[in-house]
Formats: structure tokens, C-alpha cells, sequence
């Protein structure tokens, strides 16, 4: 439950911190926040990393798809408002059970594709009536937030493959590790083209921001990928996807309490009928049924 609290929060953090300052900025800080709190531990010896090429290649899909999710989403929260970028994050268990389906051969009934159909066509619904109302249509941040939700599914996939062959540390330190070289290169990259003089660290004497890059870093990065490696390796990814609703709700009321953006009474429909399809899909899986008829045949005898 802790990964979806900080997951409804990072969308609220994220469009307070890109509102001032550069996302490529943001993204170097966390990374680096991430990368040195999961090296800690290796440091000190407490950790040992044994990994053989053939293990880099097997994890490389997943961070690759986790560094790509998180600057789509920092990108996109630039101009979309968060309350619209949790109702579309919802989306991502849907997407998962259909991915799944696609390239882990899992069997999806007819029940459960009722229930995909009308996730999918709220989130239509959601679309059209934006467009109806330009003011508060964001084509850009739409379609970034679409392609971020695509790139967390695809990575929930691998991250299902690989989770129970490696430790959560391994994968949460490649991951940071990862993002950290990426986006340093990036940002470094970008302040030489632009002759930028200020010191690199210059923002971090800013508290607010140092605060939210610590979040972002150690909380939303480091402690959510860790918690949901060991979540796949020991809790019901039924229940999993259940808890991933908080995130939305938290992500709505931060949005429009904290921020005071606007919630149109479809967004708030939209959402209901997104959550509603995610429960559905989850409950009437094929594995989800086949454990609940055990329990009453036990439960019988």
C-alpha cells in the first residue's frame, strides 16, 4: 500500500517542482538521490551485486522501460493537470491484464474484456468531452501521459519476469543507476549547449526543491520499485492491482485540495467507471475465480 500512497503523491510533487524549474533538472537530482541511497548499502558491504551479462541483458528491458516512464510522465505533468494524469495512470492495470495476455500468454475471459471495454471507452469519454471543452484539453500532455502509461505497463511485464529470478535491491540499483547515468549525460549535455554558468547543484540549495528531489528520488523511485519487486515475489498481484486505485484517488483529491485545479463532473464519472473496470477485471480473472471456488470447496468440507 506505501508504493501507491507515494505513487498518488508523485504526480502532486512532480507538477509543483516543474513549474519553476527544467525537468531534465529534476530528473538528474532524483536519479542521483536514488542512485546514492541504493548504493549505500553495497558500500558497506551489507550488499553483494553478482551479475553476469546474460543477467544485464535478461533485466535491461525493465529499466530501460522504467528511466523512459519517468521522463514521459516529468514531461507531461509540465502541462497537464495531475488530476487528469492519475485518472489516465489508471488505466495501467487494464493495460497490464491485456499486455499479459499478449506476451505472457496469461487467458483473459469474456467477462473480464466487458470490463476491459469499459475502462477503455470512459477513458474515450474522458478525451471527447476535454475536447468539447478546450480550455481544459491538453493534446501534448494527453499524449505524453498515454505514452507514459504504455511504457508503466511494459514495465510491470518485465518487471514480472525478472522479479523473482533477482533480489528488489538489484533491480532498484541498476534501475537508479541507470536513470543517474542517463539523465546527468542529459542535463550536462543540455547546460553546455546553452552555456549555463550556474554551479550544477545550484538548485538544491533551494530546501523546497531539495525536498522534493529527495521524495522523488529516494521515495518515488528507489522505495517503489524496491517495494514492488518484493510485492511480485510475495503478495497476490490481484490484490496488487486492487490497492493501485488508492493511487488515483490520492492523485485527484492532492490535485484539486493542494493545487486547486478544476474537476469537471467527468472526469469524476470517468474515473469511477475506470476504477470500477479495473476491480472487474481483476475479480473475474481465471485465477482469481479458480482460488475463490478452492476456498468454498474448503471452506464446504
Amino acid at each position: 500500500m506505501v508504493v501507491y500512497i507515494i505513487s498518488g503523491l508523485n504526480p502532486l510533487v512532480l507538477k509543483l517542482t516543474v513549474a519553476n524549474i527544467s525537468p531534465y533538472e529534476i530528473l538528474a537530482h532524483r536519479m542521483t538521490f536514488a542512485f546514492l541511497l541504493a548504493l549505500i548499502p553495497v558500500l558497506f558491504g551489507k550488499i553483494k551485486i553478482n551479475l553476469g551479462i546474460k543477467d544485464l541483458i535478461a533485466i535491461f528491458p525493465m529499466i530501460a522501460l522504467y528511466t523512459l516512464f519517468f521522463i514521459l510522465q516529468t514531461l507531461a505533468l509540465e502541462t497537464l493537470p495531475s488530476t487528469e494524469a492519475g485518472i489516465l495512470l489508471a488505466m495501467c492495470p487494464i493495460l497490464v491484464v491485456i499486455l499479459a495476455t499478449i506476451f505472457l500468454k496469461e487467458k483473459t475471459n469474456a467477462t473480464q474484456i466487458i470490463f476491459i471495454l469499459g475502462s477503455v471507452c470512459s477513458v474515450i469519454f474522458i478525451m471527447v468531452m476535454n475536447g468539447a471543452n478546450p480550455e481544459a484539453f491538453d493534446a501534448r500532455g494527453t499524449v505524453l501521459m498515454g505514452f507514459t502509461v504504455l511504457s508503466f505497463a511494459l514495465t510491470t511485464i518485465c518487471l514480472r519476469r525478472v522479479a523473482g529470478k533477482y533480489p528488489p535491491h538489484t533491480l532498484s540499483l541498476l534501475l537508479s543507476g541507470l536513470g543517474f547515468v542517463v539523465y546527468n549525460i542529459v542535463l550536462l549535455g543540455i547546460r553546455a549547449y546553452n552555456e549555463v554558468t550556474t554551479p550544477y547543484f545550484a538548485y538544491l540549495a533551494d530546501v523546497r526543491f531539495l525536498l522534493a528531489v529527495i521524495f522523488l528520488g529516494c521515495g518515488s523511485v528507489f522505495l517503489t520499485s524496491f517495494l514492488s519487486g518484493y510485492a511480485l515475489k510475495t503478495v497476490e498481484s490481484s490484490l496488487a492491482i486492487v490497492f493501485a486505485n488508492l493511487s488515483t484517488v490520492i492523485t485527484i483529491f492532492a490535485g484539486v485540495l493542494l493545487l486547486s485545479e478544476v474537476l469537471f463532473w467527468y472526469h469524476v464519472f470517468g474515473a469511477i467507471v475506470i476504477v470500477l473496470g479495473v476491480i472487474g477485471t481483476n475479480w473475474f480473472s481465471n485465477d482469481a475465480k479458480t482460488k475463490r471456488q478452492k476456498k468454498r470447496i474448503k471452506h464446504a468440507s
